[in-house]
């Protein structure tokens, strides 16, 4: 038989409650006859991306694959703290790999990734495709040193 926390907690409340000498709440990890939540945190503002720009705000050629230049970017963790930064040119399927042997705190990947970005011409740099993770909270200085513009995914998109 496989029993869940849930019952548990709910008969030990129901029994702790009634006239048992013996307080079988002692027993369970927390001590406590009822069960109480953890506590949620507020939100605020801290690991959130500001100033987004909607995959929908992209150019069509982007999505009908006519022009060379757009990216799709993903990061890849490995064992903490490496991680690979993948990138993929829409149309060619040409594909970098940007290795962060650091860490991928959204300062390494910047830096990173514009350093790859500067080695593929300019013609060939128009826009960069990006999930909503946070190693991208710097979009907007990626964009600023290597002229390429970051766009976000929706949340609710299968890919992401």
């Amino acid at each position: 038989m496989d029993y869940s926390h849930d019952p548990i907690y709910r008969t030990v409340s129901v029994t702790g409650r009634s006239e048992v000498k013996d307080r079988p709440a002692r027993h369970l990890r927390t001590g406590r006859a009822l069960r109480q939540p953890r506590l949620t945190r507020r939100p605020d503002g801290r690991g959130q991306l500001r100033n987004m720009t909607s995959v929908h705000a992209r150019p069509l050629e982007v999505a009908a694959r006519t022009v060379v230049g757009h990216w799709e970017g993903d990061l890849v963790t490995g064992r903490r703290p490496r991680a690979v930064v993948t990138l993929v040119e829409r149309q060619t399927r040409f594909v970098r790999l940007v290795r962060l042997p650091a860490g991928y705190k959204a300062d390494q990947v910047r830096v990173r990734v514009a350093a790859e970005l500067a080695q593929v011409p300019a013609w060939m740099r128009l826009s960069l495709t990006w999930d909503r993770s946070r190693e991208m909270a710097e979009h907007q200085e990626l964009t600023a040193d290597s002229g390429t513009a970051v766009y976000f995914c929706d949340p609710a998109s299968p890919w992401r």
